[in-house]
């Protein structure tokens, strides 16, 4: 049995190349020096499968049990794809629910009583809504008289237009500027008032209060916000005329005269008292002084001032002013006597 097996593989056995070469060669006559071409390996190959066909070499079988399968991967494949989906779909849910979230927040928010202020809130001042600051001249009574006449425009912070405010608060005569911050949240004004500057007082009479202040920029304070503070500091002009004529020229002259004054004698001016325009006097803290016209030569005439105050300081009588009026002699009177020292 084993001896035929092994004939059956030896009849099945495929010659090589050369033995078939040989073999061709037998047949044909010819002797290997005789053969004048060669076949190549791959022109023996061909003949080769061509005369055994069925003797081609078997593939080489491997076990299923070895072969890598794809079905895993596949599986993963697969459920990476559905959560990929699911994924984009929980954003896409995200995003909307996000989208109408906030726009509902937004109308909560807008209508929310946080930026609203209280409806009284210009009825009812001071109050922690509203601010104030910066304001000496105006007292708080005038402000409150003022802003209790405004209606609350009931209007969120973010929309609400502060120039109904500004236009009120601007009629008042003592404002030079105003600023007004808003506060969103919660909702609260703040308001800043630049004062303008007093400069010139005008009265009647030395005991008299002022009725009007003139201001920097040549503007007129009514007597409904006097007497300014102790802090504002100011020229006193006594006069009967009616100085809302008065020029801004004018006003300057009498203020430089006044600083004039001020400065050379080195004293505190008390005031300008030009009643009578032709016979003008002056009160210093501890001397009054006679200008008489105020004429081109007022300001020479008020220099010698400074050379005058240390002389009067030796005289053991009463003065009553210093007289100069004229251009080249300066007199002294004395109380309770008609004559005059001159100097």
């Amino acid at each position: 049995m084993n001896e035929e097996i092994q004939n059956n593989q030896t009849i099945t056995e495929k010659p090589n190349s050369d033995e078939i070469i040989n073999n061709d060669s037998e047949y044909s006559g010819n002797s290997d020096e005789e053969t004048q071409t060669k076949l190549s390996q791959k022109e023996t190959d061909e003949i080769t499968d061509i005369l055994y066909p069925s003797k081609k070499p078997a593939k080489k079988q491997v076990s299923r049990h070895l072969m890598p399968t794809k079905l895993p991967f596949a599986r993963q494949k697969r459920n990476y794809h559905k959560f990929q989906i699911l994924l984009t779909r929980f954003y896409s849910f995200s995003k909307l629910f996000l989208y109408v979230f906030t726009f509902f927040m937004i109308i909560f928010i807008i209508k929310s009583n946080f930026w609203y202020l209280p409806q009284d809130v210009f009825k009812n001042f001071p109050n922690k809504y509203i601010e104030i600051e910066g304001n000496s001249i105006i007292t708080s009574n005038q402000l409150l008289m003022k802003l209790g006449r405004l209606e609350n425009p009931n209007k969120p912070m973010f929309l609400l237009n502060t120039s109904f405010l500004e236009k009120t608060l601007y009629e008042m005569s003592p404002v030079k500027k105003i600023y007004v911050r808003r506060f969103w949240l919660p909702a609260k004004l703040k308001i800043v008032i630049e004062e303008k500057r007093p400069i010139l007082s005008i009265s009647p009479s030395p005991s008299a209060n002022p009725i009007a202040v003139f201001t920097d920029d040549i503007s007129i304070i009514d007597r409904n916000y006097l007497p300014l503070p102790a802090n504002k500091k100011t020229f006193t002009v006594l006069t009967y005329e009616d100085f809302y004529q008065w020029t801004s020229q004018h006003v300057k002259y009498l203020v430089y005269l006044s600083k004039l004054l001020e400065t050379y004698s080195g004293e505190e001016f008390g005031y300008l008292d030009i009643r009578n325009p032709d016979d003008v006097f002056v009160q210093l803290q501890s001397v009054k002084l006679r200008l008489g016209e105020l004429n081109t030569t007022v300001f020479n005439r008020v220099k010698r001032v400074s050379s005058v105050l240390p002389q009067i300081k030796d005289l053991k009588e009463d003065i009553d002013y210093i007289d100069l009026r004229w251009d080249n002699s300066t007199f002294i009177k004395l109380n309770n006597k008609s004559e005059k020292i001159s100097l």
